[in-house]
Order: C-alpha cells, then sequence, then structure tokens
C-alpha cells in the first residue's frame, strides 16, 4: 500500500499484521468467516458465492489500512466494491487468467503472477477507496464534502 501511495515500503512493512495481536487474530478469523460466506453462498447457487467472492475483495486491505474491525471490514468492502462490482468482477477473471498462466509455466510463473494481481487490487482499493482519506472517514461522506483527493503523478 505504501509503494502504491508513493511511499518509500520498508521490509518490515510486510510483517506488520504480525505486530499487532489484534491484526493478526482480526486477519485470521476474517479469512475464515469470509471463506464461509463465499462457500455458503456457492452452496446456495453458484451466483451469491461470486457476489460474496467479489465483494470481499477489499476486506484484508481495509482492516489494515483503515483499522477496522471484522465485520466493518465486511461492510466496508461490500459498500465500495458494489458501484464497482462488475469492473471488480473483471479484475478477478483477468487475475485469475495470470494466475493460470503462471501456473502452466512450470508453476514458476505464479511467483510472478500472484504479486503483481495483488498489486493490482491494491491499486483498484486505493482508486476506489481514495487513499488519501484518514482512516474511518467513509468514502460517500469524503465525496458529499468535496474532498479533493491529493494529486498523484503516475
Amino acid at each position: 500500500m505504501k509503494a502504491v501511495r508513493g511511499e518509500q515500503p520498508r521490509f518490515a512493512d510486510f510483517f506488520v499484521a504480525f505486530t499487532k495481536l489484534k491484526w493478526f487474530v482480526g486477519l485470521f478469523v476474517l479469512y475464515i468467516l469470509q471463506t464461509i460466506f463465499v462457500i455458503l453462498g456457492c452452496v446456495a447457487l453458484i451466483l451469491p458465492g461470486i457476489y460474496l467472492a467479489v465483494a470481499f475483495t477489499f476486506v484484508e486491505i481495509a482492516m489494515v489500512d483503515r483499522n477496522l474491525g471484522i465485520w466493518d471490514s465486511l461492510k466496508f468492502s461490500c459498500e465500495r466494491i458494489n458501484p464497482y462490482w462488475w469492473e471488480m468482477l473483471g479484475l478477478h477473471i483477468l487475475t485469475f487468467f495470470a494466475m493460470i498462466v503462471g501456473i502452466l509455466c512450470l508453476c514458476v510463473g505464479a511467483f510472478i503472477a500472484f504479486p503483481i494481481t495483488y498489486i493490482a487490487i491494491v491499486y483498484a482499493y486505493d482508486a476506489i477507496c481514495g487513499g488519501g482519506f484518514p482512516p474511518n472517514v467513509q468514502c460517500s461522506e469524503a465525496m458529499e464534502r468535496s474532498i479533493e483527493l491529493p494529486s498523484r503523478e503516475y
């Protein structure tokens, strides 16, 4: 996330979730709940499972980036992705094919494809939720108040 926002990442940033017990346990519980919801959605009918899998794309990122709890992260991700659901489904399809190509390259390509796909999701998170907002500020509230996003040079 720091690299996407133009900050200099450090190696220790990779392990930040392990430094706070709240994040480590929260991410573990969040992953279990996310998996259960998607599986139940797939059991109900395939379409609810696909919807939930896409809608829960940002839960882990939101928990760490915005310091949200488990349910707040689930709600945050669903609220932010709903207006962009089809675009996010397209992103998931593209990342799926990138992983398949990586696996077909004797599985070595997956070591390249996985980070690239995760970076794409982080860029989507930053674009949709506007990384310039302080933690716990809702995107819709910021747009109503006409808060301008910081300009970035790419």
